[in-house]
């Protein structure tokens, strides 16, 4: 099959299946060899995928990437291929820019008259995330973020942005104001957070997108635990794919060994992948013009009860200015050091002991990142009290963990870096003093940061873990941000001001 001038010529065993499904096509004779000849066009593949075959994705002619950076290559695949299935999946990994894809799809789609508007629903951390992409990307497009009150969010929605964006407990909060504003293609992003059909979330997302002509689902971990994952969301997608329930999907895909467990049968990565289609998939290690490494901020939002115990810090620390106390970088560092411990959820006092917050959303996001990352990732905690809990939290999700700080002996360390870099471990837990030199823990290209710590060395270091000789993937970098004050320190770690001068300004910011 070869595309020339605007038609697809091939040369196929059954070409009346194609005459009959493709009224313009035609049949062709060359040297003996029947040939059907068919128009290059966007509905045309989208026939000939629906029938089994692989044309080639047509070239957006005409169509103007806009924004401020131009697409990678496997970008302008992953935008051809939206742009001609109304459902499909981006299963791309973490970090390929799957949401500048998406962008740009949705931006030829209005060029040209197909879509009016669109509606993105992601985890509340990614929101400012696809806001910043959107801004950089289509920025002549009207964009509003659907956050707040119930109220609130009705109010923005009915402004009539072009792009709207809201979290995925919002859309559950106010999806039939939104199937009222009859949006034209609905993207769901971490699409992983709809795996379980019977929740609510699910349920209304289901039918909601019934209303919906155009729907994107991305996600790199559409079965992340089980391959029953998979199945809510190929019925979102494709429902005639698989037009059987749960059971049955489960009793294909898995093997039942206790009581109460199943395990996925070898035919089960195969099964899936057949049923999460249409899909575009892209590795970081196939992206080959990507950067070597990713920077990436999470955000998440402080429980009721950290934002008490900060507002508190605070103004003790007010009060100890007020008394005229000198700061220096020293001491700034250990106040500033108190309100990260509340951001992170463990405070240690004078005495030594801790004291656990509410840090729901900071765990959770810390769930959905390294799902997002899967394999394995390497999580940096600056604190031994934190340390516990998230080890704790991660263990109770089902992660096999190991946990390396100054408590544990040089003996005991080699063995769980060693059963990191070459066994089952899937999440290493490390205090960034104790993983910052001479380590080799390349069969990991995720790290993800609990949070900032005071030191650029040690970060520089900690990061160089994965980016040694042997590493063959692309790699991320994540960091979990909940304050301006978190942000701003890891500003200083990136190297745009000096650690020094950088905790000054974020004491002196906090009183301002």
């Amino acid at each position: 099959m070869r595309a020339h001038a605007g038609q697809l010529v091939m040369c196929v065993d059954r070409p009346e299946t194609i005459l009959k499904a493709i009224p313009a096509s035609r049949l062709q004779h060359l040297n003996g060899r029947g040939f059907v000849v068919v128009p290059h066009t966007a509905d045309v593949v989208k026939v000939l995928r629906n029938i089994g075959l692989k044309p080639p994705l047509i070239e957006l002619d005409g169509f103007t990437y806009t924004g401020r950076h131009q697409p990678f290559k496997h970008q302008r695949v992953s935008t051809q291929f939206l742009v001609t299935h109304k459902r499909a999946f981006n299963l791309s990994d973490m970090g390929t820019g799957k949401t500048k894809a998406a962008l740009w799809a949705a931006e030829y789609l209005m060029q040209h008259g197909i879509i009016k508007r669109v509606i993105i629903a992601c985890p509340l951390s990614v929101i400012s995330v696809w806001e910043e992409e959107a801004w950089n990307t289509v920025p002549h497009r009207s964009i509003m973020r659907l956050t707040g009150s119930r109220q609130s969010r009705i109010d923005k929605l009915n402004k009539g942005a072009e792009i709207c964006v809201i979290n995925h407990d919002g859309l559950v909060t106010i999806s039939e104001e939104i199937e009222a504003a009859k949006f034209c293609l609905l993207i769901g992003d971490e699409a992983s957070a709809y795996r379980n059909p019977s929740t609510r979330r699910y349920r209304r997302l289901k039918k909601l997108v019934a209303t919906i002509p155009w729907l994107w689902l991305m996600t790199g971990t559409p079965a992340p635990k089980a391959p029953t994952d998979a199945f809510g969301l190929i019925k979102l997608i494709n429902p005639g794919s698989f037009p059987a329930g749960l059971g049955v999907f489960r009793e294909i895909t898995m093997m039942k060994v206790a009581n109460f467990k199943w395990v996925p049968k070898p035919i089960a990565s195969a099964f899936v992948f057949e049923h999460l289609q249409p899909a575009v998939r892209f590795k970081k290690s196939e992206c080959l013009d990507l950067p070597p490494v990713t920077h990436v901020n999470r955000l998440c939002e402080l429980s009721d009860q950290q934002k008490k115990a900060y507002r508190l810090m605070k103004a003790r620390m007010v009060m100890e200015k007020v008394e005229g106390e000198r700061i220096t970088a020293a001491n700034a560092a250990v106040k500033l050091l108190k309100l990260t411990q509340i951001c992170c959820g463990v405070i240690k006092d004078n005495a030594g002991l801790h004291y656990k917050l509410d840090c729901t959303n900071r765990l959770k996001l810390l769930d959905d990142t390294i799902e997002e990352a899967g394999n394995k990732a390497i999580v940096f905690v600056p604190y031994l009290g934190v340390m516990d809990m998230v080890q704790k939290f991660l263990k109770e999700k089902g992660y096999t963990t190991g946990l390396v700080n100054g408590s544990v002996s040089e003996r005991e360390r080699t063995k769980i870096f060693d059963e990191f870099q070459r066994g089952d471990m899937e999440v290493l837990i490390a205090h960034p003093r104790t993983a910052a030199h001479g380590l080799n823990l390349t069969a990991s290209a995720y790290i993800i940061w609990y949070a900032p710590i005071f030191s650029a060395e040690q970060y520089l270091q900690a990061n160089n873990r994965i980016d040694r000789p042997g590493q063959t993937k692309n790699m991320t970098i994540a960091h979990i941000i909940a304050t301006p004050l978190e942000a701003g320190l890891y500003r200083a770690l990136w190297g745009q001001v000096s650690m020094q001068s950088a905790i000054l300004e974020q004491y002196e910011g906090l009183f301002k």
